[in-house]
């Protein structure tokens, strides 16, 4: 086998994955790593526990120092890549050093949307993405008595989970009805903010803020219904985007994020892309989208570290995501509500003891997504039958819901 020079940008779960993968066939060929940050591989989900002081950031990685040596890989850590010569086949590094590719992965992970509001920047004001933003977070809070999340969706709840404190009041601000409004119902979304509530977090739905001022040492809020908040410190959850901005001069295609197909390759040949900086192929309906999430990211990556080598693999893209917040956990798999007439629903909630549960399936009765919240009976055996499209009895859909019987597919 000719060696060959494998370049990884990006250092976290699609860019590891591809390590792993090329090393299974390629034991001999050059692979560099190119990060911007200067860390080790870290996990994002785990940033609730260390704002939280729950966990030291050492505990948030997942590789140890000796993965580059064991796995024969160059790290570049520290160092941003700022642009794609696919015609010369070189990336372009922020400090102006070139680095040379046979086969290049563009797995940069994505970064916090910013809400465009004027004293977004101003000190005490936070997004969450990075283990770099976590610290601070961690470290600012530490004088902080009052805290306002922006937005109601996972990041929210992650820094409102790990802000919280009997000495520290956590208020949400958000702009929709109900908290997760692009994953679950209201009646789902009503029994997570009361959770939420039972533990002393405030909620204020349907609001949205104007502008940031700072204030005899205070941050505060201008309302879009004039009403003013004060707090110490704010951190804003409004969602990601792609880190994309090294191909934007390049022939790489890009939309929401860059285009690639089953097997995470881009319209570029010899240039694949995996994780949260992509945009592919959903396995429910062919289509692509931004589906971020660590086990996409996962699945992104092995695909391409193994089509980099020249053996073939496939990956699927599904939306999940599964959290906890305080004492409730949530898990939605798939599409969380129907999307045509032809769609059909099974729910079963119970308010008392804070269960929600459904299964949507399609016009040909396969499985397509689920909610649960609490109730996680059967959620792994659902989650397999919606990768692999099973049908599931239609009779059976409302006693599944409500547990009284196994989950059993035809």
């Amino acid at each position: 086998m000719k060696e060959k020079h494998f370049v990884i940008l990006g250092n976290s779960a699609a860019g590891i994955s591809a390590i792993k993968a090329i090393r299974d066939y390629d034991r001999e060929s050059k692979i560099t790593l190119v990060s911007a940050e200067p860390v080790l591989a870290y996990s994002p989900v785990l940033t609730t526990y260390l704002i939280g002081r729950r966990i030291k950031s050492n505990e948030m990685h997942f590789i140890d120092r000796d993965f580059y040596g064991k796995y024969g890989v160059t790290p570049i850590l520290g160092i941003k890549a700022v642009g794609i010569d696919t015609s010369q086949k070189e990336v372009r590094l922020e400090n102006d050093s070139i680095v040379p590719y046979d086969k290049l992965l563009i797995a940069t992970g994505s970064s916090p949307k910013k809400m465009g509001l004027e004293g977004e920047d101003l000190p005490g004001v936070f997004h969450l993405k990075t283990l770099y933003d976590a610290e601070s977070i961690r470290d600012y809070s530490e004088n902080a008595k009052e805290v306002l999340v922006m937005g109601g969706g996972l990041i929210g709840l992650q820094a409102a989970n790990g802000l919280h404190s009997d000495e520290r009041k956590v208020t949400m601000l958000v702009g929709s009805k109900q908290l997760l409004s692009r994953n679950v119902d209201e009646n789902c979304g009503r029994m997570l903010a009361e959770g939420m509530e039972k533990v002393g977090v405030t909620m204020r739905f349907g609001r949205n803020p104007k502008r940031i001022r700072q204030e005899n040492g205070r941050l505060e809020v201008d309302l879009d219904n004039g009403e003013v908040l004060k707090t110490d410190m704010i951190v804003i959850g409004k969602g990601v985007r792609g880190n994309m901005d090294l191909v934007r001069d390049s022939d790489i295609a890009t939309n929401q994020g860059i285009m690639v197909d089953e097997m995470a390759r881009t319209n570029v040949e010899d240039v694949y892309a995996a994780g949260d900086v992509t945009e592919g192929p959903c396995i429910l309906d062919g289509k692509h989208a931004v589906l971020a999430n660590w086990l996409n990211a996962c699945r992104q990556g092995l695909a391409a570290g193994s089509n980099m080598v020249g053996r073939q693999a496939t990956y699927f893209n599904l939306g999940e995501n599964v959290t906890t917040v305080f004492d409730t956990s949530i898990a939605v798999i798939g599409i969380s509500s129907a999307k045509s007439p032809e769609h059909s629903e099974a729910v079963h909630f119970d308010t008392d003891k804070r269960i929600y549960r459904k299964i949507i399936c399609n016009e040909k009765n396969e499985v397509i997504g689920m909610v649960v919240l609490n109730d996680f009976v059967d959620v792994g055996m659902v989650s397999t039958a919606i990768q692999n499209r099973e049908v599931i009895d239609p009779n059976y859909a409302e006693k599944i819901v409500k547990g009284h019987y196994p989950f059993q597919v035809r």
